[in-house]
This record gives structure tokens, C-alpha cells and sequence, in this order.
């Protein structure tokens, strides 16, 4: 009978993890395994900070056959704080070896026993073998919606490979692209949505980029946790963690009116190679960003007006707050299809009892999953 051992990875396991990701390789399959880091967006913060990243593998007759990376922190549940862990989802050999098919899922259950306040985030498609896998054992899931502002229409028409490779698709946006017709229709599209007063407003707003985080930060959060029913936490310190000073590619920004901070917004515009929806293009991103609900569409507009003065094609987001949704709508970003979904475990579920999953105030952006992956070259 095989011998299964759980636990979390160290230097000494280099070589198996190494031949692990070799086999992975070989069958063409794109994912690997780590002993240096759990994430490789959020290699760099620190062990010993608020934010606590695990990486933990899975042998079988002491030979690595799977892997998952956990990233845990607190946060502000129902007014009380908890620490929760984002599960990073389970890598198996099973997916090339029907020997190890129940790797994935001991994996799972192995993860859920130790935090059981977990919530997956992202994943891609309902459809994927992990959104299966948590759903099929009592998860609950709900989409993450997706908004985005097309910048500049030549390179965006030019590298939307998400429409390019539909038949005859190709053709009419690279003559939209060339005749100047794309910026023609990005006009007018702007004019019919400020008619409908959907339209940024940086009226009365200082915005002004930073480096390094402050006693506003700690500020901005304890105003406005107990805002949302679940909101991970974005003091100063943890946000110094995840978003430090001299990041090559994530900028801050700081937004106020009369002397108020409203809030902030991390968001990267950078040159992306071969991305899978968005060709060769410079790509902007809102990571990550905070203010009270009445406040979001001030914080929406200065991120929106900051990604404008970078190269950027195309600005998107993804948030799971209802407010942050209609912050972005009336600043004039247009609702897409997401592939963003979010998973709370059943434990997590309890504990928010009696709130049903999908509450509109559920605070997730992309920093709160496995960083701002994809996001570069």
C-alpha cells in the first residue's frame, strides 16, 4: 500500500520537486512546482510580515506528486477580525498519470482540515478541474464581475486576441484599427456614455502618486473596514508587504478632496507578450484599491485618469463589491465577462452565517489572490 505524506516544502526537497516539474514538461503541461517561493508574484514579501505565505507538498512512497501554496492573513469579518487563507489550488500529477488521480483531491481535503477559513479566487472557468473540485465538496461560488476602458483603440483593436480568433472578426478590427475608425467609435462611445452621466469625474480631487505607504493608509482602513462584511486587510503594513516601495511595475496612487484622503489605487501599466487575451499590447491593471462605498467612483475616476497619462491600451479590474461595480459603470468602464470567480470554503460559509454567499459587500479585488499575475512580460 502507498505511503502519502502531507507537509510543507523545504530546501532539501529541491531535486524531487525538481524532477516533479520535469514529468510535468514532458506531458506539456505549463505548471511547476517551488521550494524558493509559494507565489511567484508575492516572492518578495516578507516571512516574518503580516502576510503569511505556505507552500506544502504532497509525496507518495516518498516521491513529490503534487503541491498547493496558501497565503494567509487577517481579516475583517462580520466587525471581528479572523485570519483567513487564500487556497492557491492544488497541482497533481494526476492530471498526466491516472496512478496519482486522487492526489489532487487528498491535497484538498489536507488544506480545508488545516484552514478551514479558506476562499479560492480566480480560477478562469467554473468548468476548471479545481472549480469542480471545491464546488463538488460544498463550496460556494459567485462571479467576480470585470469592467475595463479601452485607452488607446489602435493597439487594443490590434491585439484583442479574445475576439481575433473568431472567424472574420480578425479583419474588420485591423480596418478599424488602420482607418482611424476605432478612434472615431471610442469617441462616440464616450459621448453616449457621458449623455448617460457615465463619465469620470476628477473634479475637486487630488491625486498624486506615491512610493511608500503612511499613517493615511492605517487611516483610510480603520474608516472604512467595517464598511464591507468581509474585506481583507489593508493596513499600511500589509499593503507595504504586498506593495512595496520601488515595485518596477506597480504604481500607487493617493486620492483626496479638501484635504481628505478618499482612499488609494495600485494598478500597473505594462508591455505583456503573448497574453492570451490581450496579444502584445501595454496592459493596465487596478490590482488593488480602497475607499468608503461613497467614495469608490472618486478613487475609480483618479486610477482611471492615472492609467491614461501611461502607454496602456486598455485599463481593467476585476472587483466583487456591488458598489465598486457601479463606481466603475459611472466612471464610464464598460462590464465584460469575467473568468474571475470567488469560492468560500463551507467553514468560511458558517461563519458568515446567516449572510449568503454573494453578498454585494464582499470586498475582493486581484490582489487578494496569488498577486498581479499575467499582468507583465
Amino acid at each position: 500500500m502507498s505511503r502519502y505524506e502531507f507537509r510543507p516544502a523545504c530546501a532539501e526537497d529541491a531535486a524531487e520537486v525538481a524532477a516533479f516539474n520535469e514529468r510535468m514538461v514532458a506531458a506539456g503541461q505549463p505548471h511547476r512546482l517551488s521550494t524558493e517561493y509559494a507565489f511567484e508574484a508575492l516572492r518578495g514579501v516578507p516571512a516574518d510580515g503580516p502576510v503569511r505565505l505556505s507552500h506544502f507538498l504532497c509525496l507518495v512512497d516518498g516521491r513529490v506528486r503534487g503541491g498547493v501554496s496558501v497565503r494567509e492573513q487577517a481579516f475583517r469579518l462580520c466587525g471581528e477580525e479572523a485570519r483567513i487563507a487564500f487556497y492557491g489550488y492544488p497541482l497533481s500529477e494526476g492530471i498526466i498519470n491516472p496512478e496519482f488521480g486522487m492526489t489532487g483531491l487528498m491535497i484538498h481535503k489536507e488544506i480545508v482540515r488545516r484552514y478551514p477559513l479558506l476562499y479560492g479566487l480566480g480560477v478562469g472557468s467554473l468548468d476548471a478541474p479545481v472549480a469542480k473540485l471545491m464546488t463538488g465538496t460544498g463550496w460556494s461560488s459567485q462571479p467576480v464581475p470585470f469592467h475595463f476602458a479601452v485607452l488607446r483603440p489602435r493597439p487594443f483593436l490590434r491585439n484583442l486576441v479574445y475576439l481575433r480568433v473568431r472567424r472574420g472578426v480578425r479583419a474588420l478590427l485591423d480596418l478599424l484599427a488602420l482607418s482611424g475608425l476605432g478612434n472615431v467609435g471610442l469617441g462616440l462611445l464616450r459621448l453616449a456614455q457621458a449623455a448617460r452621466g457615465r463619465r469620470p469625474d476628477c473634479r475637486g480631487l487630488t491625486i498624486e502618486l506615491f512610493e511608500t505607504w503612511a499613517g493615511w493608509a492605517d487611516d483610510v482602513w480603520q474608516a472604512v473596514a467595517d464598511r464591507y462584511t468581509l474585506i481583507g486587510d489593508r493596513s499600511a503594513a500589509t499593503l507595504a508587504a504586498l506593495y512595496p516601495a520601488g515595485h518596477p511595475q506597480i504604481r500607487k496612487i493617493r486620492v483626496s478632496s479638501g484635504g481628505r484622503t478618499l482612499g488609494w489605487a495600485a494598478f500597473s501599466a505594462a508591455p505583456v507578450r503573448g497574453h492570451s487575451y490581450f496579444g502584445d499590447m501595454t496592459l493596465g491593471a487596478l490590482i488593488d484599491m480602497l475607499a468608503a462605498p461613497e467614495d469608490a467612483q472618486a478613487v475609480a475616476s483618479a486610477a482611471l485618469a492615472a492609467a491614461r497619462s501611461t502607454r496602456a491600451a486598455v485599463l481593467v479590474v476585476n472587483h466583487s463589491a456591488a458598489a465598486w461595480s457601479a463606481a466603475f459603470r459611472q466612471a464610464g468602464l464598460l462590464a465584460g465577462p469575467t473568468n474571475s470567480f470567488l469560492f468560500l470554503a463551507p467553514g468560511l460559509r458558517r461563519r458568515l452565517d446567516p449572510i449568503q454567499p454573494g453578498a454585494p459587500d464582499f470586498f475582493f479585488t486581484r490582489g487578494d489572490g496569488d498577486g498581479p499575475v499575467h499582468l507583465w512580460a
